[in-house]
């Protein structure tokens, strides 16, 4: 499972078309978006290190018990 980051011509091209127009609205309608995959992003970043935590918790205290 690979992340993209960079963007695809077409967002590079919205851009650069809403910085020349300077339109609030479009400027939303890219920003939002964006932050909302970040979050989802750092979510499953958190869920990837909680759940590597836990298997490295219950494998110290299976040692630590000689379970």
């Amino acid at each position: 499972m690979s992340l993209q980051i960079t963007l695809t011509k077409s967002q590079w091209a919205r851009i650069s078309e809403i910085l020349g127009n300077g339109g609030l609205l479009g400027f939303g309608s890219i920003v939002i978006p964006a932050v909302f995959d970040i979050f989802n992003w750092m979510m499953i970043v958190l869920g990837l290190l909680a759940g590597s935590t836990l298997i490295y918790l219950s494998i110290l205290s299976a040692r630590r018990y000689k379970l």
